[in-house]
């Protein structure tokens, strides 16, 4: 049986992982108004940032799950 600490800090990770897998929903709520003169090079910098805290969230979310 987990002790309390151990549940809440499962919590965290999971809290903290919805947290930065949320950029990738802003690019894909974004995406019908997206046109294609909109894109340049930092849309894409962006992008592999928000990939990659979106990378980072699943990897707590699942730490916490498993927790």
């Amino acid at each position: 049986m987990a002790s309390d600490l151990q549940q809440y800090r499962a919590q965290i990770f999971q809290i903290s992982g919805f947290a930065l897998m949320s950029p990738i929903g802003k690019f894909v709520l974004d995406l019908k108004d997206t046109k294609l003169k909109d894109m340049d090079i930092w849309y894409f910098i962006c992008l592999v940032i928000a990939f990659m805290l979106g990378y980072f969230g699943i990897i707590l979310y699942l730490k916490g799950k498993k927790s």
